[in-house]
């Protein structure tokens, strides 16, 4: 798992978006019926994500959530796995 989203993980759990047990794992659900994270944490997930890579000299890095193959609006189920290889394929 790349470092960015391990990251953006641990700021979920430090701004109590998501429970301080919650585990990351390539199955968390990001987005989806049973997922901890509602459409503010993700945001706030995408956000942190690209800070991090903007302070590790990534100037051009942003998070397009449309290259995501499962993320349709209407139904979005996605797993930390499959943002991971849309956002950070090969990692």
């Amino acid at each position: 798992m790349h470092e960015a989203l391990a990251y953006g993980f641990k700021c979920l759990i430090d701004e109590k978006f998501i429970a301080a047990d919650s585990v990351c794992n390539e199955e968390f659900l990001l987005t989806g019926p049973d997922s901890q994270v509602d459409s503010v944490a993700l945001v706030f997930f995408v956000s942190a994500i690209e800070d991090f890579m903007f302070d590790r000299g990534e100037q051009d890095f942003f998070v397009d959530l449309l290259k995501i193959p499962n993320f349709d609006t209407s139904n979005p189920v996605v797993t930390l796995r499959q943002f991971s290889d849309a956002i950070f394929p090969g990692a």
